[in-house]
């Protein structure tokens, strides 16, 4: 225990000289834990040093967990055979892309440490290669799952004689059915979004995959299924999930008859599922300015515009941007803007 003081003051009082040490000694601290079944891991893991993906250095698990937001569930790692290739796993990106830190395992002892603490500050261990990362408290995936905009955004669309796009997810069917069923009635647009909402390409390389052909035509083949359950035969509009995608998933999409779309990017929209405590936040208030901004500066203003609004967003996002609906539509209007069901617009074909 006096030796742990000592080397607690000096990872506090001197950073690098502690660093330095821990790059000498830290593999005997690691297996001192191994050791004896992990009785001594209330000792020594506070002493451990990992090099994290984001800040590029080495990081306690204090100092992890303590920058963790509150929406995260685990503390994510990476192995690979030195913490550099740990950092660059493509299945980092899904990790990544919520804002989550990794850190870099290099050492077979990294994984058993793991295996024996099961968790620190209560939480527990992931890996980045495992099937469930637990990102379903996601808002943007959350949102694809979410109907609480439904009555003001169907309701709003009806009394202006609009006739809408509407993309859902196999489980977005399975939860709200009747709101599927209302849309269909009402004679607007229903597709596909994928079944399962996957991530398609790495955020940072989206020239690779990061599914398989058979993945992808196993995923879109189970949510037509859905679709032709509601009596849905003519949809060949399809949005990837994320609307992340590259050219081989646009061919292999092709293939089965489907037409990928996309919303038209500018308006920040696509942003509107956001919630005060990430750290690319957009306000309903900020989203409008840049609509009119993008209106007032490109040539063609918002002609042909295909423009992404979420049906529902998580219950942190209290200022809903569908509430602004009505007005904007208003707006448009007075400008001289007429609405195009997606069906009839060819222009919608990428």
């Amino acid at each position: 225990k006096k030796i742990k003081g000592e080397l607690s003051r000096l990872m506090e009082c001197d950073r690098e000289k502690y660093e330095k040490f821990f790059n000498v000694f830290g593999t005997q601290l690691k297996y001192g834990i191994i050791g004896d079944y992990g009785m001594k891991r209330d000792l020594l893991t506070d002493l451990l040093l990992y090099r994290s993906a984001e800040k590029e250095k080495l990081i306690s698990l204090r100092e992890y967990v303590d920058s963790m937001p509150e929406s995260q569930k685990y503390i994510y790692y990476a192995a690979a055979e030195t913490p550099e290739r740990a950092a660059k796993l493509p299945q980092n990106e899904q990790v990544r892309a919520r804002g989550f830190d990794i850190l870099c395992f290099s050492t077979d002892a990294d994984e058993f440490v793991a295996e024996i603490l099961g968790s620190y500050a209560e939480k527990k261990f992931c890996n980045v290669c495992s099937q469930d990362l637990g990102l379903e408290s996601d808002e943007e995936k959350a949102a694809a799952d979410k109907a609480d905009g439904a009555e003001r955004i169907i309701s709003t669309l009806r009394k202006y004689n609009i006739k809408g796009g509407f993309f859902f997810t196999g489980e977005f069917f399975e939860m709200y059915p009747d709101v599927v069923r209302r849309l269909v009635a009402e004679g607007h647009y229903v597709g596909s979004h994928s079944y399962g909402h996957l991530l398609y390409a790495p955020w940072g390389n989206r020239d690779s995959l990061l599914v398989t052909r058979q993945e992808f035509n196993e995923d879109i083949f189970k949510s037509y299924k859905v679709l032709r359950e509601f009596g849905i035969t003519n949809a060949p509009y399809f949005i990837p999930p994320y609307e992340h995608y590259n050219a081989t998933i646009s061919s292999w999409a092709r293939q089965l008859g489907l037409q990928v779309i996309n919303y038209t990017p500018g308006t920040l929209t696509n942003g509107d599922y956001t919630t005060p405590e990430m750290k690319r936040y957009f306000s309903s208030k900020e989203i409008l300015g840049r609509i009119w901004e993008y209106e007032r500066t490109d040539p063609n203003g918002l002609n042909g515009h295909i423009m992404l609004i979420h049906f529902g967003t998580d219950p942190a996002r209290t200022d809903k941007f569908y509430d602004k609906l009505p007005g904007l539509i208003r707006e448009l209007r007075r400008k001289g803007y007429s609405f195009t069901p997606l069906k009839d617009n060819d222009q919608a074909h990428l």
